[in-house]
């Protein structure tokens, strides 16, 4: 299986992070797993997400991770998910 996990800043009328992990199918199409919205991105608001997402899709082998490299996303990619293989996109 394999995730892509990112972020991004919510303008509108309530301000924050919305957090999403999407997944592809056999069909080559992304769909959205999980959602989250918090206030900023720090290490104790990632792990909270990443904690939320194992508890739904628990710990498949083979898991693979792909993130961008933002404030605490990595370090907690991997205490919760110790076994995935994770890759850092780049811009």
């Amino acid at each position: 299986p394999y995730l892509a996990i990112d972020s991004t800043f919510l303008t509108g009328k309530f301000k924050g992070q919305l957090a999403i992990a999407c997944a592809v199918d056999g069909h080559n199409s992304m769909f959205p797993v999980a959602l989250g919205i918090f206030d900023l991105e720090t290490n104790e608001n990632w792990m909270w997400f990443m904690q939320q997402l194992k508890d739904a899709i628990g710990t498949p082998r083979g898991l693979a991770i792909c993130t961008d490299v933002g404030k605490g996303i990595d370090s907690a990619v991997h205490e919760v998910f110790p076994n995935a293989e994770h890759r850092e996109c780049m811009k």
